[in-house]
């Protein structure tokens, strides 16, 4: 596939003194937010019941600095600045592993554009790699809880006392991405196997392993999160019945079927369609957001609920709105007062 306007970007960093050990952080849920010592992650991982299982976690926000050496663009710009720009930058890749890393980076672009809305706006991205060079190969807590390793962006599995969340320093991730011409959407990526993600959504931010078989899938669910704002579709991590209130985003609501009908909200205009290529057709399925009882999703398995399969309808539409914040489809146009003749 050709990808419009893919380059690549090296970065010599360096830590400041050791790497930071990540130690399980308790739970913070509750905490305010808004003051930016705490930042709001979704860990989502394939459970034992089909389909995906996690939840929301509450890490405090890390903003040590990244020592940027030096930085050397690898391949032109390409198309004008009219993109979603996704970056992604490596963690716990050598200088010697930097090629691993365009192998593990390249193959999340190049396997992103499975489902649509992605299929359909996949000329409305563009993509930058950087290269971040870590003094040690590998990151925290892989494959074992304990071990540390020096990099440069100190991704660690077991956050929040958590296996399968893979969380990264999001300043350090964005002083990286720095370096690439615009910056979205950020996708850390850890020189790892060992299964695990984060999103990131307040940051629109997303990890992945580079070398899990997942990872693709892995890496369009978290951005679901961050470019999406989606709501977990899944019913396992939180209470049985669901008590909170009105969730905020487009993909789960508190709103029975026939309540979103009487009140025009929520999906009310996607009731009953169904499109190929999205998943199924869209009602009100009871179980969303963590929990099984009280809250409900607009079908019934799709990417925000499971890996390998495609957004439902509201979902997509949530996408390509978020899309267009970033993207005028009109990448040019004739200057005011011109002639065109037939030929134009």
């Amino acid at each position: 596939m050709n990808h419009m306007g893919m380059r690549s970007i090296t970065l010599l960093a360096l830590t400041a003194g050791t790497a930071m050990a990540h130690e399980p952080q308790a739970d913070t849920a509750g905490q305010n937010i808004d003051n930016g010592a705490i930042t709001k992650v979704h860990g989502c991982w394939q459970g034992d019941h089909g389909t995906l299982e996690g939840g929301v976690f509450y890490l405090p926000t890390d903003e040590d600095a990244l020592q940027v050496i030096e930085a050397v663009e690898l391949a032109n710009r390409g198309v004008p600045d009219n993109r979603v720009d996704f970056v992604i930058v490596g963690d716990g890749y050598t200088a010697s592993e930097q090629a691993q890393f365009h192998t593990d980076a390249t193959s999340i672009q190049n396997n992103f554009f499975r489902y649509e809305p992605f299929i359909t706006y996949e000329s409305y991205f563009r993509w930058t790699q950087v290269e971040v060079i870590s003094n040690e190969s590998g990151v925290d807590n892989d494959p074992d809880q304990g071990i540390n390793r020096d990099t440069a962006l100190d991704m660690a599995y077991w956050c929040s006392g958590t296996e399968r969340l893979l969380c990264v320093s999001v300043s350090k991730a964005y002083q990286a991405a720095a370096s690439a011409p615009d910056i979205d959407q950020v996708i850390a990526i850890s020189n790892s196997s060992k299964y695990g993600g984060a999103g990131y959504p307040s940051n629109n931010l997303g990890t992945a392993a580079g070398q899990n078989g997942s990872a693709v899938e892995i890496a369009i669910h978290e951005m679901g999160h961050s470019l999406g704002d989606l709501a977990d579709e899944y019913t396992y991590g939180g209470p049985t019945t669901y008590s909170g209130n009105e969730p905020s985003a487009r993909n789960s609501s508190t709103f029975d079927r026939q309540t979103q009908l009487d009140n025009q909200t929520k999906w009310w205009r996607w009731m009953d369609e169904f499109i190929s290529g999205f998943d199924g057709t869209v009602s009100t399925y009871e179980g969303s957001s963590y929990s099984q009882l009280g809250v409900y999703r607009p079908s019934n398995n799709s990417m925000m609920r499971s890996l390998n399969r495609p957004f439902n309808l509201p979902s997509a539409e949530r996408l390509i709105h978020q899309i267009y914040r970033e993207v005028n489809p009109i990448d040019d146009g004739t200057a005011d007062g011109s002639v065109l003749t037939a030929s134009d």
